[in-house]
C-alpha cells in the first residue's frame, strides 16, 4: 500500500491522554522543571525523535508524525512501537495533541525550553575537526546477563540486531555525539557485563556516571527482581550528585511470553525511587532510539558546562569588534 493511500478518519477525538503519559518520580523541588520536560518529551515522534507538527494515531493508540508513520506503513504491517500486527492502517488525526503542542509553544518560557531540548544525533566522522564540546555526560547500561544490553546499544548506534550476541566481559564503551539546543554534547555510553562475578567491576563505574539504565527482560520476571541490588549499589556510589535512573524493559516483541506487565514495572519504579520507565525491543527497534534520546537530553539538561570549553564562534574574525 502506498503511503498516500492510508485511510484517515477526520475526527476530533484522539488517543491523547496526558494522564496516561509516562510517569516520573522526583522530589518536590525537582518536579516543576521536570514536569515541563516530560510534557515536552510527549510531543516527540518515536520515529523522527523530533517534535510533531502533524500528529496522527494508529489503531493501537500510538501517535506519530504523519509523514513518518505513512512511510513506515508503506513497508510494514506492524506497529513500530510494539512490533505487533496492526488490525488496519487507518490513521486518526490527533487534534488534541496538536492543540496541546501549539498551546505549549505559545508560552515564551516553554518555547525557549523546547529549543533547549531539541536533539540531533551526529556522526563522529562528520564532526568538524577541533569541534569544542560544551557538555560531557556518562551513561551506564546495567542489568543481569542475557537481557539484551549490548543489543540495545547496537541498535542505538545504527547497527543490526543479531540473535547471536557475544557476552560482554567487564565493561565496553562507545561515544555518541549529539546536540541539545545550542550545546555540543559527547556521551560516553558504557555497556557492562551481567555476570555475577563481575559485579564489583561494574560497581566502580557508577561513581562518575550521570545516567543509569537498568535493563531487564519482560519475559523473565526474575531479571526485574535482580535489579534491586544494582539499584542499591548505584544509589550508594552516586550519592550527592545529580543523576538519572531509568528502568528499561526489553524484549516486548515476545508478547506471548511476557511475565512482567507495564503496571508492575511502574510500581517497581515507584518503590525504588527511579525516574522513568520505558519499554523497548532491541529486535524490532521499538522505542530504542527514543529511550536513548530522552535519557541523553535529560542528562545534558542537568550537566554543567565542561571546564575550559568556551562557546564556539559561528563567524570567522576577531572575537570583538570594538
Amino acid at each position: 500500500m502506498a503511503a498516500a493511500e492510508h485511510d484517515v478518519i477526520d475526527d476530533d477525538e484522539s488517543f491523547y491522554d496526558p494522564a496516561n503519559s509516562p510517569k516520573t518520580f522526583r522530589s518536590d523541588d525537582e518536579w516543576d522543571d521536570w514536569a515541563e520536560i516530560e510534557k515536552h518529551d510527549s510531543f516527540n515522534c518515536p520515529l523522527t525523535l523530533s517534535r510533531m507538527t502533524d500528529p496522527v494515531s494508529t489503531v493501537d493508540g500510538h501517535t506519530y508524525e504523519r509523514t513518518a508513520i505513512e512511510e513506515w506503513l508503506a513497508d510494514h504491517d506492524t506497529s513500530p512501537m510494539t512490533g505487533m500486527d496492526l488490525e488496519s492502517k487507518t490513521l486518526i488525526p490527533n487534534n488534541a495533541l496538536r492543540q496541546a503542542i501549539e498551546e505549549y509553544l505559545s508560552n515564551e518560557a516553554r518555547s525557549a525550553m523546547a529549543k533547549h531540548l531539541e536533539y540531533k544525533a551526529q556522526s563522529e566522522k562528520k564532526l568538524a575537526a577541533g569541534t569544542q564540546i560544551d557538555k560531557r555526560v556518562n551513561l551506564l547500561i546495567v542489568g543481569p546477563a542475557g537481557v539484551g544490553k549490548s543489543s540495545l546499544l547496537t541498535i542505538m548506534r545504527g547497527g543490526e540486531f543479531s540473535e547471536k550476541t557475544e557476552a560482554t566481559f567487564g565493561v565496553d564503551f562507545s561515544q555518541h555525539h549529539y546536540t541539545t539546543g545550542k550545546d555540543q554534547c559527547r556521551a560516553t555510553i558504557y555497556d557492562t557485563s551481567g555476570q555475577p562475578h563481575l559485579k564489583d567491576t561494574v560497581r566502580t563505574q557508577y561513581r562518575g556516571t550521570d545516567c543509569v539504565m537498568f535493563v531487564f527482560d519482560v519475559t523473565r520476571k526474575q531479571t526485574l527482581q535482580d535489579l534491586a541490588l544494582y539499584i542499591d549499589a548505584a544509589k550508594t556510589e552516586m550519592a550527592g550528585r545529580p543523576h538519572e535512573l531509568i528502568l528499561v524493559g526489553n524484549k516486548i516483541d515476545i508478547f506471548e511470553s511476557r511475565e512482567v506487565g507495564a503496571a508492575e514495572a511502574s510500581e517497581f519504579v515507584a518503590t525504588h525511587g527511579l525516574h522513568d520507565y520505558r519499554e523497548v525491543s532491541a529486535k524490532s527497534g521499538a522505542n530504542v532510539n527514543l529511550t536513548f534520546r530522552n535519557a541523553l537530553t535529560h542528562t545534558a539538561f542537568r550537566a554543567k558546562k565542561s571546564p575550559g570549553m568556551p562557546r564556539r564562534r559561528t563567524k570567522k574574525g576577531p572575537p570583538c569588534c570594538n
